[in-house]
């Protein structure tokens, strides 16, 4: 099945999906979760993760504190999976180039003041954030909405195979949310939106662009680095059996 372009994706779609989400992961892997309160409660929102698994998304989904529109690739929209995605509020993306459908889906889903998740990597890898696409700076500027950074840790696929063993203990970080000034930089404390609420949305001129690139990919980084540091401190203990704020 191929959504139908434009639009703006289905609420109770996306609630129905983090319900989902949220029964999958609790019997299938122990996740540890941290920093859920740090996601503002209402307003627009970008959810910016790395991506090690491919039960990122569905994760996510379900871990977030508020319903979650994901962009997802194009790929997986055939069938049964892609009738699902669609009823159930995710975006789909051509990866090939800008894809304007997804933008103004994606744009549509922050005007309205809900919850954006993208993979700012592209695809899946190390998840050590070593590059970062334009997309999630070039959404952040136009909507002035707070980037969220997302670090997870765990969910690689096992040996020979295309998901997590079963039980897997995985980490999960939400980081400090940051709003994006015109120039593309972190706002500055004390000013609207450095505290993660909406700030103005701004163009998205190629040198704030470049520069929220850098912005967005430090933060990511760092909280990359505070989940890999907390897992090699833990490595040895028993698995968490439940999540945390």
């Amino acid at each position: 099945m191929t959504p139908a372009p434009g639009g703006l994706p289905s609420a109770p779609g996306a609630v129905v999906a983090r319900l989902i989400s949220i029964a999958l992961f609790r019997s299938g892997l122990q996740v540890q979760v941290r920093g859920r309160d740090r996601v503002p409660a209402t307003g627009p929102v970008i959810l910016a993760c790395n991506h090690t698994g491919i039960v990122d998304g569905p994760m996510l989904i379900g871990l977030s504190p508020r319903p979650v529109h994901t962009l997802v690739k194009q790929e997986m929209f055939r069938g049964f999976v892609g009738a699902a995605l669609v009823r159930l509020g995710q975006i789909a993306l051509h990866r090939d180039g800008g894809d304007r459908s997804a933008i103004a889906a994606a744009l549509d889903v922050l005007r309205a003041g809900r919850v954006l998740a993208i993979f700012p990597e592209g695809t899946r890898g190390a998840g050590d954030v070593a590059s970062v696409q334009r997309g999630v700076a070039y959404l952040a500027l136009r909507s002035g909405a707070p980037v969220v950074p997302v670090a997870v840790r765990g969910t690689a696929a096992r040996k020979g195979g295309s998901m997590p063993r079963f039980r897997a203990p995985v980490d999960v970080l939400f980081g400090e949310p940051l709003t994006l000034t015109a120039a593309g930089s972190a706002a500055d404390a004390g000013k609207p939106g450095a505290a993660g609420e909406p700030g103005a949305a701004h163009p998205a001129t190629r040198a704030a662009t470049d520069a929220a690139i850098a912005t967005i990919r430090a933060a990511m980084a760092r909280t990359v680095a505070a989940v890999a540091g907390r897992s090699a401190s833990t490595a040895g203990q028993p698995a968490p059996t439940g999540g945390s704020r």
